[in-house]
């Protein structure tokens, strides 16, 4: 996979990043990441929700939030493609002071190794609605386990 890189995610690797429902409905977030250098592993715990629910058709919007809360009725976090099953084409979009903003983009997959047909319609993404000088391979080859106490894993600091 690949991505963005993005200020919490600088120099990391390994990445992973799980998703269950919370009892409230929402979804939980939970990603992980290597810092070969460091030798250290950090998590980022955060909440989303599906944005406008009551649209009509549903769009593959969410508003993703790490220590805060989530709510419907904004969206950060836009699923341009997906098969369902093995990748999705994920962007996002934040305005900033000055006319200015924060572009995200991640390619995720369900596997270590992107689907060829992944691969071909994240380069269709990519050469169509993105930067490809800012998009960085994710590496995920001899990646150790991470710790399985959650007490070594350091939270990424968020501004």
């Amino acid at each position: 996979p690949h991505r963005y890189e993005q200020f919490f995610q600088r120099g990391k690797d390994c990445t992973v990043a799980t998703y269950s429902l919370n009892a409230d409905g929402t979804i939980r977030v939970f990603n992980k990441a290597y810092d070969k250098p460091t030798n250290e592993w950090s998590i980022d715990v955060g909440r989303a929700v599906v944005s406008f629910p009551d649209e009509n058709p549903l769009r593959g919007k969410l508003n993703v939030t790490f220590g805060a809360n989530a709510v419907p009725d904004t969206s950060n976090y836009w699923i341009l493609q997906t098969d369902y099953t093995g990748y999705a084409v994920v962007v996002s979009c934040t305005n900033l002071p000055l006319n200015r903003s924060a572009e995200s983009y991640w390619l995720l997959s369900r596997t270590k190794v992107v689907s060829p047909e992944g691969r071909i319609t994240a380069d269709a993404v990519i050469d169509t609605q993105l930067d490809r000088n800012l998009v960085r391979t994710t590496v995920q080859e001899n990646c150790p386990e991470p710790p399985p106490d959650p007490t070594n894993y350091r939270t990424v600091d968020r501004v």
